[in-house]
């Protein structure tokens, strides 16, 4: 469940790292393209992602704990979306794979 909650966050912060103004922003895929044209809906779209998981992990957590954890990642793929995406450092691959290895662990762990 826990991977499920990091990738909601990542397509949350995705989606808001797309719309903004500031960011050096390259269409390589569709979907960017789309996100940076639609600034209104892809705000729409990350904003409710990003509430829906803290409100699924307040659910799971408890409130402290929840939000404890919820602005943990938030603030670890934040961090790491502004600081790799730039120099294209990071690419669908390594985010699905990654994702994968998550899964896994948790999986195997729990």
């Amino acid at each position: 469940m826990i991977t499920l909650l990091i990738f909601l966050i990542f397509s949350g912060s995705f989606f808001l790292y797309n719309t903004s103004k500031v960011a050096i922003l390259s269409p390589h895929f569709q979907i960017e393209k789309w996100m940076q044209q639609h600034n209104k809906t892809s705000n729409s779209i990350g904003l409710f992602l990003l509430v829906f998981c803290l409100a699924s992990t307040i659910f799971l957590f408890g409130l402290g704990v929840g939000i404890f954890i919820w602005t943990l990642l938030l603030m670890i793929i934040q961090g790491t979306l502004i600081i790799l995406s730039p120099i294209k450092a990071f690419n669908y691959k390594h985010g699905i794979a990654l994702l994968l290895l998550i899964l896994v662990l948790e999986l195997l762990f729990i």
